[in-house]
C-alpha cells in the first residue's frame, strides 16, 4: 500500500519566498512517480501582503489544503496542523526553507526500515537567491542529550528544515503545551520524539534553511537566549556524564565543521562564496595582504562590529588584509566598499565552544600564516582576562581593541564571585603580557586607563577605539517624529544589573511606549524587536526620546548611536559617560541611583513625562583617534 507524507508549512508576510518553499514540496521526483502520496497543510496567519493570494494560485492542486486566519504565533498553528494530518510520514518547513529534489524518495527509502522512526541530513544553507552557501554532515545526535536540550546550546541545532519521522511519534506530543511556545517548538517536538527513539542522520541533503529578513529567526541574529531560556522549561538538567559527551562530542562535531576550509586551504584553484557578490575564486596570493583572524565580524554584535571598525582603520592606514573567519575569507583593500559589506557571519548567538574554544583555533590559523612570511593581525574576542590568548599568539602579532569592563556590583554567586576577585588577577597578568609582548595596544574603552598607564609605562595606549569613526555631526539630520518614548539595549549577562533594568521597565510600560532590543526581556505589553542591524537601529533611535543605559559601562557602541541620533540617555551615575569626548553639554544626560530603583523611577517620570520634549541637538565632530 502506498505510504502518505504530510508536510506542514505556516506562514505570515512571506510574499517574495512562499512560492520557491510550495514548489519545493510539489516537484519532489518521488511524488511524481506516484511512490508516495502527499498531503501538504498550508496555514497563512492573516498576512497584510500578497502570501495569501500566491497560496490560493495553488488550490487547484487536490493534494493541498489551505487555511488562513489570526492565530498565537508559528507553533499554536503547527500544534492544530499536526493532530490533522494522516501521513505516514511527517515533517513541516517555513516559508523560504527549501526541500531537495529528491528528499521524499529518500526518505521513502530510509523509512522502509521498521528500526528508523526519524532521520535528519546534512546541515545546509541558502542565500535569498537559493543558492547553497555552506554546508556540513551530522555526527551524532544523542538521545540523551536531546532530551537535555543540548543541540543548539552547546552543540549545533537539529536543522529542522531536514528533519523527517513517522507518525508513530507524534503520540507524546503535548499539543496544549507547544501551542504556548513562541521559540522552541521545534526543540520540544525533538525532546518528545526522543523519548521513543533515536535520530539517525544521513549524509545528504534533504533540505536547507535559507536567510532572509522575514524570519523569526532574522530578528534574533545572534541571539538564542530566548531559545534557549524557553526550552530550559521542558528539558532535563545536564549532569556531569552529560558534559563528558559533549565534550567528546564537540570535537568530531567541529572537524565536521571546519574541513573544508582545512581542505580548500590547501587548493589553490578552489571556489568560496563570497557574502552577496556570488562565487568567486580563491585568491592563494598572502604577499601583498597581512593575515587577520576575527571570532565574530557579524553587522548586529558589539564584537563583531568594534573588529569592522578596527579593519577600517587598518585599511586607512594602507594595510591590505585577508580576513579570515569560521565561515568565509574575505579580501578586504577598500574602505568604502567594505563599509557597505552587511556581513552576518552566524544567525545564532555564541555557544560555549563557539565562545571559548573557538578564539584558540585562531592561534593555529595565525601561526601558520606566520611561520609562511606574512603579517598577523588577531581583531576581536580581546577581554582583558583572556591572558593565555595574549600569551601565545604570535610574535609581532597585531592585536585588535582590548575589551572588558570591572564589577562593582555585589557578590550573588559564584560567577559574581569570581568577577570581583579572581578576574583582577588576571587582568594584571595580561598587562604584565603586554608590557614585553607587545608594541601598540588598543583599548576599546577606558575603563582600564588607569591601569595601563601604571603597568604600561612607555608603551604606545590608545584609548575609546569604540568612538572611532562612530560619530557623524547630526546638525543637517531630517529627524522624524520621535515617537517612541523608550528605545532599551537589553542584553543578559553576569556584568549588567537586569534586575534594576526589567523593575523600571514593569513600571514606565504602563505610561510610556517602550520598545526593547536585543536580548528578550518577556515583560508583557512590551514590542520586542529582536537583534537589529546598524541601519535598523539608527531607523529606530531617530523616533526615540529616551533611553536607559545598564549600568556597568556606559562607554558603549549603544551609547555613541544615542547620541548620534538625539536621543536622550538616563545613565548610572557612578559610572559616567565620556560626554567630554564627543565636545558636547550634558545637557540630555541625566544620571540616576541604580541601587535606588524607588528613586530613580521618580526622576525618569520627572524628566520624561514632561509633554512636549525637546530635542537637543548634539553638535557631535568626528574624533581624530
Amino acid at each position: 500500500m502506498k505510504k502518505t507524507i504530510s508536510i506542514i508549512t505556516v506562514v505570515k508576510n512571506a510574499e517574495n519566498l512562499i512560492e520557491d518553499t510550495i514548489n519545493s514540496v510539489l516537484n519532489q521526483s518521488a511524488i511524481l512517480d506516484n511512490e508516495l502520496a502527499l498531503e501538504y497543510f498550508i496555514h497563512d496567519g492573516n498576512s497584510e501582503d500578497k502570501t495569501l493570494n500566491i497560496i490560493k494560485k495553488f488550490s487547484k492542486n487536490t493534494n493541498i489544503i489551505i487555511s488562513s486566519h489570526s492565530d498565537n504565533g508559528l507553533y499554536d498553528s503547527l500544534s492544530s496542523l499536526i493532530k490533522k494530518t494522516t501521513g505516514d510520514y511527517m515533517a513541516y518547513i517555513n516559508a523560504g526553507d527549501l526541500f531537495n529534489l529528491n528528499a521524499f524518495r529518500i526518505i521513502n527509502e530510509i523509512f522502509s526500515d521498521d528500526k528508523i522512526k526519524w532521520v535528519t541530513g546534512g546541515r545546509f544553507f541558502y542565500n535569498e537567491k537559493n543558492e547553497i552557501t555552506d554546508f556540513s554532515f551530522c555526527y551524532k545526535y544523542r538521545q540523551r542529550l536531546i532530551k537535555k536540550g543540548v543541540y543548539g546550546r552547546y552543540l549545533p541545532f537539529i536543522q529542522q528544515e531536514s528533519t523527517f519521522w513517522k507518525r508513530e511519534l507524534i503520540k507524546n506530543i503535548d499539543y496544549k503545551y507547544l501551542s504556548k511556545l513562541k521559540y522552541s517548538g521545534d526543540m520540544y517536538l525533538w525532546n518528545c520524539f526522543s523519548k521513543n527513539a533515536k535520530l539517525f542522520t544521513i549524509n545528504t541533503h534533504l533540505g536547507g534553511f535559507k536567510y532572509h529578513e522575514n524570519q523569526l529567526s532574522y530578528k534574533e541574529t545572534g541571539n538564542t537566549v530566548p531559545y534557549i531560556n524557553e526550552s530550559k522549561k521542558f528539558s532535563q538538567k545536564i549532569n556531569l556524564i552529560d558534559i563528558i559527551f559533549i565534550l567528546l562530542d564537540s570535537i568530531p562535531w567541529l572537524l565536521l565543521k571546519n574541513s573544508q576550509n582545512f581542505i580548500r586551504n590547501l587548493n589553490p584553484i578552489s571556489f568560496s562564496y563570497k557574502d552577496q557578490r556570488g562565487w568567486k575564486l580563491e585568491d592563494k596570493n598572502h604577499i601583498k595582504y597581512a593575515s587577520a583572524w576575527a571570532c565574530e565580524i557579524s553587522d548586529n554584535q558589539g564584537e563583531g562590529f568594534l573588529g569592522k571598525k578596527f579593519i577600517i582603520y587598518l585599511i586607512r592606514k594602507s594595510i591590505n588584509i585577508k580576513l579570515k573567519t569560521f565561515f568565509k575569507s574575505i579580501k578586504i583593500d577598500n574602505v568604502d566598499t567594505f563599509k557597505k559589506t552587511i556581513i552576518i557571519d552566524n544567525k545564532y548567538q555564541k555557544n560555549i565552544f563557539q565562545s571559548y574554544v573557538y578564539p584558540f583555533l585562531g592561534l593555529f590559523y595565525l601561526w601558520k600564516e606566520f611561520l609562511l612570511g606574512r603579517k598577523t593581525i588577531y581583531l576581536n574576542y580581546l577581554p582583558l582576562w583572556n591572558f593565555i590568548l595574549l600569551l601565545l599568539l604570535p610574535p609581532k602579532t597585531l592585536i585588535g581593541p582590548i575589551t572588558g569592563s570591572k564589577y562593582t556590583g555585589s557578590i550573588k554567586n559564584l560567577n559574581s564571585l569570581l568577577r570581583k576577585y579572581l578576574f583582577p588577577f588576571l587582568y594584571y597578568i595580561s598587562l604584565v603580557i603586554l608590557k614585553f609582548r607587545y608594541d601598540k595596544i588598543f583599548f576599546s574603552t577606558e575603563v582600564f586607563k588607569k591601569d595601563a598607564k601604571h603597568y604600561l609605562k612607555n608603551k604606545k595606549k590608545y584609548f575609546n577605539f569604540y568612538t572611532y569613526d562612530a560619530l557623524d555631526s547630526v546638525t543637517n539630520k531630517n529627524f522624524t517624529k520621535k515617537n517612541i518614548d523608550f528605545l532599551i539595549y537589553y542584553r543578559i549577562h553576569p556584568n549588567k544589573n537586569n534586575k534594576f533594568i526589567k523593575d523600571i521597565l514593569k513600571e514606565i510600560k504602563k505610561d510610556f511606549i517602550v520598545k526593547i532590543i536585543g536580548d528578550n526581556p518577556f515583560i508583557d505589553k512590551i514590542e520586542y524587536l529582536g537583534i537589529l542591524n546598524k541601519n535598523q537601529l539608527n531607523n529606530y533611535l531617530q523616533q526615540t526620546k529616551f533611553t536607559i543605559l545598564s549600568g556597568e559601562n556606559t562607554s558603549s557602541l549603544f551609547f555613541l548611536d544615542c547620541i548620534n541620533n538625539n536621543v536622550s540617555i538616563f545613565y548610572n551615575k557612578e559610572s559616567i559617560p565620556s560626554y567630554d569626548l564627543f565636545k558636547i553639554k550634558p545637557s540630555s544626560l541625566f544620571p540616576i541611583d541604580y541601587n535606588n530603583t524607588n528613586q530613580s523611577l521618580k526622576e525618569i517620570y520627572q524628566i520624561a513625562s514632561i509633554e512636549k520634549h525637546n530635542i537637543k541637538k548634539y553638535n557631535l565632530k568626528k574624533i581624530n583617534f
